[in-house]
């Protein structure tokens, strides 16, 4: 909507990559959750509250209601928006992605006894 209502032609290729960052970013807290899980080091292990482990990132929810808030509010500063809402949240997602394949790593390699806890 907010590309659609925008005089600028950048706005829809902007759109398609913030779109493409959200699939990104879901796709790596997916798949390092279910990585854990089957490590038995999320929320199987029994240390987390939640039924699955919720990795962290950068950008999460209070931080995508501000970006949205500012993308409806001041829609001459869409594309700007879109492009840094963007790159914070591929920013995150290889920052989980290298997170989770550190902590894989570290665990596989430690001792039988003295396995890390996530």
């Amino acid at each position: 909507g907010v590309a659609a209502g925008s005089d600028d032609s950048s706005a829809w290729p902007m759109a398609a990559v913030l779109l493409a960052s959200f699939y990104l970013n879901i796709v790596s807290w997916l798949y390092l959750s279910a990585l854990w899980e089957k490590r038995r080091t999320g929320a199987a292990s029994g240390h987390e509250s939640t039924s699955i482990t919720m990795p962290v990132g950068l950008i999460e929810g209070t931080e995508t209601v501000g970006f949205f808030v500012v993308l409806l509010a001041v829609p001459g500063w869409s594309v700007v928006t879109m492009g840094v809402m963007a790159t914070a949240v591929g920013v995150g997602a290889l920052i989980r992605t290298w997170s989770g394949v550190r902590s894989l790593r570290e665990r596989d390699l430690a001792p039988a006894g003295r396995r890390p806890r996530r």
